[in-house]
């Protein structure tokens, strides 16, 4: 009569350990959904500064960092260097010569998309306004330019465009 009760004590042992696997596989599966990352915009020019090269003079600059795949943890899913930079910068009219030279000619001129996150971030609101909404998150019609010569160590120039006294800039780290 006592083995019966030794074997409904151990499967009662059993259930806080189900429960807690439950509970983990439900935020596993719950963490891995698609979603805009969250942002953290830095008003910092001489941060940046640090990161990529940029022509001289800038009036100020704001940049932020995303994962390089949409939805991913860069806590949990990707290497350290796995990130996409977006820098804002704005310039005195003057200075785009400067600036036309540090940046390779166009790409091409069309369509540039910034993810919706990063465009609510660092655009300002004129700005903003004159972009469209799409499923790649905020397309901007302009020429895009390859800012290669401002690339670093860490990232390497994927595009950069003029939007009036400002240009935006996308690298990737590597």
């Amino acid at each position: 009569m006592k083995t019966p009760s030794i074997r409904m004590s151990g499967y009662l042992l059993l259930i806080p350990f189900f429960a807690l696997a439950a509970c983990k596989a439900k935020t596993r599966e719950t963490d891995m959904t698609p979603k805009h990352p969250e942002i953290i915009v830095h008003d910092d020019t001489v941060g940046v500064a640090k990161l990529v090269r940029l022509p001289t003079p800038v009036l100020s600059a704001r940049w932020t960092d995303i994962p390089l795949v949409a939805g991913a943890d860069p806590r949990r899913d990707l290497g350290p260097t796995d990130m996409r930079l977006f820098v804002l910068v704005r310039i005195d009219g003057k200075s785009w010569p400067a600036w036309e030279k540090a940046l390779t000619k166009p790409k091409e001129k069309g369509d540039y998309h910034v993810p919706e996150a990063v465009a609510n971030g660092l655009l300002p609101p004129d700005i903003l306004s004159r972009t469209i909404p799409d499923a790649k998150g905020r397309r901007i019609d302009a020429e895009i330019f390859l800012p290669d010569s401002l690339a670093t160590s860490w990232y390497e120039g994927v595009a950069a465009v003029r939007l009036g006294d400002y240009v935006l800039m996308e690298f990737t780290s590597h």
